[in-house]
Order: structure tokens, then C-alpha cells, then sequence
């Protein structure tokens, strides 16, 4: 079986608005491990800021933002449960995949 490397890519204002959600009642009950947390994720995604923008998904354009990191990162894969994305199935040469589908291919 052949050695792969994964890389996660996350789009930094999806990254402020998953932070934003938890650390609201994390630090209202007093947690303070959100900062773990954040220090964590930031060290082991690449944290991007596209800077194409595509106009794709026209019922989400938000999902356009998915295409767009994918692109900047140079993505083999999309792995997603967005339907919007799903359909698309590939997107300048990115597949995009559910979380089963990229199971089996790192299976292979």
C-alpha cells in the first residue's frame, strides 16, 4: 500500500464563524480550552483565503467559496455532504466526493 499525505484546507472565514459558535458558551461556562482548540486547527489545516472567485452554485453561492479554496490549494478532492457540490461531481479537475466515497478511495 502506497504512503499517502493529507492535507486539510479550511477557508478562514468558515474557521471564525466554527469558532465563533463554540466559543460563545465555552467561555460563558468558563472554558477556556477553546484557544487549544483554535491553536490546534490552525496548526494542522492550511487556512486560506482564496483569491479567484468563482460564480458556480447560483442556489448557494456560498458553496462557490468551496470551489474557490479547493482551486487555491491545489485539491485532489472535495469531500463534502453539500448536495450542491455533490452534483457538480468534479469541478476543474477537483472530484468532488462524500465522506464514504473518499473512505473507499483511501482504501485503495
Amino acid at each position: 500500500m502506497r504512503e499517502r499525505t493529507l492535507k486539510l484546507a479550511v477557508l478562514l472565514n468558515v474557521l471564525i464563524l466554527v469558532f465563533s459558535m463554540f466559543a460563545g458558551g465555552m467561555l460563558a461556562r468558563g472554558d477556556t480550552g477553546i484557544t487549544e482548540g483554535i491553536d490546534i486547527l490552525t496548526r494542522v489545516c492550511i487556512v486560506v483565503v482564496p483569491e479567484e472567485h468563482h460564480t458556480v452554485i447560483k442556489e448557494d453561492p456560498d458553496d462557490d467559496m468551496v470551489l474557490d479554496c479547493a482551486l487555491d490549494v491545489k485539491a485532489e478532492y472535495i469531500v463534502t455532504g453539500d448536495h450542491h457540490l455533490l452534483d457538480l461531481k468534479e469541478f476543474k479537475g477537483v472530484r468532488i466526493v462524500d465522506s464514504a466515497t473518499f473512505e473507499n478511495i483511501l482504501e485503495k
